[in-house]
């Protein structure tokens, strides 16, 4: 047995849908026309409501095309245990989207400030020791902790044309070209050139892969300024395991 609604109802039933849509669209053009405001606000509101971090309120803007959202500069100090301590986009920050991921990210200018932390119970073997014993080691092993210690696979890529390093409040490094993706299962790190040598050794083509468990870095290293397409006077390569363990091990050589 079928079931109709009398005619009357039904043209009624009708006309109700119809408002209701109506309202929707009207809903969805408002929110369209007003997105900026509306992103801006609601991301002002759950920061200041995060626990894990606090942070200055950026301005949005959303592209007509829904493909591209764009913060205002914007710096956040992060209160949840972990490596880094604070970081600052000192320009315009691009979120490249599609369909609801982002899947990358462009700063012109950035930095990042990292916990100090205690390499103490890293063991290396004899080229690591003395690298540690002028101060080599010391900063790469740390970078490399950090990575594991945060790691999660994918993600966006994230590129930025200069990335200032800190640890504690001190600069370690600028580099300059940045890239950060995820392949193969590792976090990769790299970027064109390094500035922090003292101007007697230029560092060029940093490159660290990191997961939970393990890392491998290389480093061009060239004494003095080196002119386009020279090959490097020595690479440094670093490899790390246990990583998440008590006693992580890494070994040098150049």
């Amino acid at each position: 047995m079928q079931f109709a609604l009398p005619s009357r109802m039904a043209r009624k039933l009708g006309k109700l849908v119809l408002i209701a849509l109506a309202g929707l669209v009207l809903l969805l053009g408002a929110a369209y026309a007003f997105r900026d405001s509306l992103a801006t606000r609601t991301a002002a509101y759950v920061l200041d409501h995060s626990e894990d971090m606090k942070c200055t309120h950026p301005n949005i803007h959303i592209s007509s095309s829904l493909k591209l959202i764009t913060l205002s500069p914007f710096e956040c100090e992060m209160f949840k245990p972990g490596p880094l301590k604070s970081m600052k986009a000192e320009t315009d920050v691009f979120l490249h989207i599609d369909g609801f991921e982002i899947t990358q990210i462009d700063v012109k200018r950035a930095s990042m400030d990292q916990r100090d932390r205690d390499t103490s119970h890293v063991e290396s073997d004899t080229l690591g020791d003395l690298a540690n014993l002028v101060g080599v080691r010391d900063g790469l092993v740390k970078g490399m902790l950090d990575a594991s210690e945060s790691f999660s696979p994918g993600g966006p890529v994230w590129r930025a044309d200069t990335l200032i390093a800190k640890r504690n409040g001190k600069v370690e490094s600028v580099m300059k070209d940045f890239r950060r993706t995820f392949e193969d299962g590792f976090e990769r790190q790299h970027a064109a050139r390094m500035e922090g040598g003292g101007g007697v050794i230029a560092m060029r083509d940093f490159d660290m892969r990191v997961n939970k468990q393990r890392g491998k870095l290389s480093l061009a290293l060239h004494l003095g300024k080196p002119e386009r397409g020279e090959r490097p006077d020595m690479k440094l390569k670093m490899e790390a395991s246990g990583l998440d363990q008590d006693t992580p091990r890494v070994s040098m050589s150049l």
